[in-house]
């Protein structure tokens, strides 16, 4: 996981908190991605129901969400003992309040872009650093994204999120149609399972559900990468390789492409793409011999290959991501 980087100049690393890598003061230095996911707590921010909790942090588990963190620090019982389900249901008209701390040293700061990834707030949340606002979220199901370097200080900052009731917002909506409505939970981009199913209780929670990335790099990295696949037969598939990569500069990459098959690798190298400030799509295609299929549960081998991409810049590896991915058609006979 902990990788070196080389250039001409120089050659040492940085190990950060939870941090795997890297950096040079060269502008081709790797893209460093620092999980935030250590020394979280939570507190009842609005307190009728537990006076006792009034003003007081309890250890909280990143990824997770305020009930399972309720449960693990013995405040309330099992949510799925017994008739729990109805001795909980205030939860869901709290406010609650997540807080961490983390370290930034000056190689950090130093690099052109800094920007915090939240990859899954549930739901209805403000979201500070270092006392600044820098985000109001209101979707579970998608990313958020900020550019963070002009809140950020050497040393120890301060990220705090506050989740408000879900069902307090969904209310104030209904009742602004001026008609009455049999069900709120139209209103929010959040799980529907959430508030109750025939196959499962009903338990509205909020929490940080999904990582928090502090990342930073200098001038270009990947933005997503996904695989499409077309044309599968029996003796080959073709499959394309969809790259968004940002970029700060007019510069010249290279791109390293490897495709493992069990123990066969068909590799892609060298091979160059010229990039314009902004954001640039570069889409490659790969011919897979023999293709082996994914099948469900008892038809047959659930098979993933393993695609590892890497993108380079002055022969310098400054980003990669590695996934994996089946083949599988699907016929309406």
């Amino acid at each position: 996981m902990y990788k070196f980087i080389q250039n001409k100049v120089c050659c040492f690393y940085l190990l950060l908190g939870l941090l795997f890598i890297v950096s040079c003061s060269d502008q081709t230095a790797k893209i460093q991605h620092i999980k935030l996911s250590d020394n979280w707590q939570f507190r009842l921010i609005s307190n009728t129901i537990i006076p006792e909790m009034s003003n007081e942090f309890y250890e909280a588990f990143v990824p997770g969400c305020v009930h399972t963190d309720l449960y693990r620090n013995q405040i309330i019982g099992d949510p799925f003992y017994r008739n729990n389900e109805e001795k909980l249901q205030w939860i869901e008209n709290m406010d609650w309040e997540y807080l961490t701390l983390f370290d930034v040293n000056d190689n950090l700061l130093e690099r052109n872009n800094i920007e915090l990834e939240f990859k899954g707030l549930d739901t209805y949340a403000d979201i500070y650093l270092n006392d600044e606002k820098i985000l109001a979220a209101d979707n579970m199901f998608r990313t958020w994204k900020v550019d963070c370097k002009k809140f950020l200080k050497k040393g120890e900052n301060e990220l705090r999120i506050i989740f408000y009731s879900p069902i307090k917002i969904e209310k104030a909506k209904r009742d602004s149609l001026g008609f009455d409505l049999p069900d709120i939970r139209g209103f929010t981009r959040k799980a529907p399972y959430h508030y109750g199913w025939d196959w499962g209780p009903r338990f509205v929670t909020a929490g940080i559900w999904r990582p928090v990335v502090l990342s930073a790099w200098d001038n270009v990295k990947i933005n997503d990468i996904r695989v499409l696949q077309e044309n599968i037969k029996k003796d080959t598939a073709i499959v394309f390789i969809e790259v968004e990569i940002q970029s700060d500069d007019t510069l010249v990459s290279e791109i390293k492409l490897s495709l493992l098959n069990g123990n066969i690798q068909v590799d892609r190298d060298n091979e160059s793409f010229s990039l314009i400030p902004g954001l640039n799509n570069i889409t490659l295609n790969i011919i897979i011999p023999d293709p082996k299929l994914w099948w469900p549960n008892g038809m047959g081998e659930a098979f993933l290959y393993g695609l590892h991409f890497s993108l380079l810049v002055e022969n310098t590896i400054v980003d990669e991501r590695a996934l994996r991915f089946g083949l599988r058609t699907i016929n309406l006979i």
